[in-house]
């Protein structure tokens, strides 16, 4: 203050507010170019599902002597879904943000750090959400797919499923449009120890459950657990979304993962005894567990593995 004896503080520079403004515009601008490549392969994921839920009500051709496809195995799943890995690979190789060498530098930094420290504040918390999220779709992928995996041809259920840790929908989709379907109940044969004693256990459910919650409280309040400040979270990771490799197509694939989850709960279901026959055949508390579980991403899945009956093998 000018007559309290003691010098004035000294102001902000100014040059920080117009850079600040000028790295939120860039990255908004590639936000919007990506936007079309994104809605492709997203909304090709969604269109795979829904064409697959559309056909589960339906009779089922019969195949023919010596036939790759048919009943087990539609060949409309298979091109649908391979139209998505293809997509999904051409994007992130070629027109995903993050390329250059010093934006693979930054990348690999941040991949040190997600890995390292990721909840220390130096990196977006819903970054770090979404990345730890990848670790969470896996399991509830294997507690739903590996009941069914018992003499899968032509490609085996283990390799695809467990990659799936580390390249998600990437490694993942092969196996889901190649694979023949268990929906039937007594299809899921023969449990090993690993699927009948801790993917089908409600402990192994509740500790995702628990973990999901945890990630997504620190996501919702920036880092703080407690808070509310979805807007600081979102200005936080837009800059590094549109920047990074590693952040930007895993944002993707956690969402391709979400798409293509709707098929899966409802061949597992019925393996179980439940979302049997036309959709519009179901109980009103089949349709409204499904709607739920289906919708959801990652909490939906987890409710399922908490609320699924158990196999008929093991009752």
């Amino acid at each position: 203050l000018p007559f309290s004896g003691f010098p004035a503080p000294p102001r902000p520079p100014q040059r920080l507010l117009p850079r600040r403004a000028a790295v939120e515009s860039e990255a908004l601008q590639v936000a919007q170019s990506s936007l079309p490549g994104i809605s492709t392969v997203v909304l090709g994921a969604l269109a795979a599902s829904t064409a697959q839920l559309a056909r589960a009500g339906q009779a089922q051709p019969q195949a023919g002597p010596g036939s790759f496809f048919g009943p087990e195995r539609w060949a409309g799943r298979t091109a649908a879904i391979a139209l998505v890995w293809v997509a999904f690979l051409g994007y992130s190789f070629f027109l995903a943000p993050g390329k250059g060498p010093e934006a693979q530098a930054a990348d690999q930094a941040l991949l040190n750090q997600v890995l390292s420290t990721p909840f220390d504040g130096s990196v977006s918390p819903l970054f770090v959400c979404i990345f730890n999220m990848l670790g969470i779709w896996p399991v509830i992928y294997s507690a739903t797919l590996l009941p069914g995996a018992e003499r899968q041809s032509p490609v085996p259920a283990y390799p695809l499923v467990f990659a799936s840790f580390f390249l998600g929908a990437f490694a993942l989709s092969p196996y889901l449009a190649l694979r023949e379907y268990r929906g039937t109940a007594g299809s899921s044969g023969n449990l090993d120890w690993f699927t009948g004693n801790f993917l089908e256990s409600r402990l192994t459910a509740l500790l995702l459950l628990a973990g999901a919650l945890y990630l997504s409280l620190f996501a919702l309040g920036n880092g703080v657990i407690g808070d509310v400040a979805p807007a600081a979270a979102w200005a936080s990771f837009l800059p590094i979304f549109t920047s990074s490799l590693t952040a930007h197509v895993s944002s993707v694939d956690f969402m391709v993962l979400w798409m293509f989850f709707g098929p899966v709960l409802l061949e597992d279901g019925r393996r179980r005894g439940v979302f049997v026959g036309k959709p519009d055949e179901w109980a009103t508390s089949e349709k409204a567990q499904f709607a739920l579980c289906a919708a959801l991403p990652v909490f939906g899945g987890v409710a399922w593995l908490l609320s699924r009956p158990p196999l008929p093998e093991q009752r």
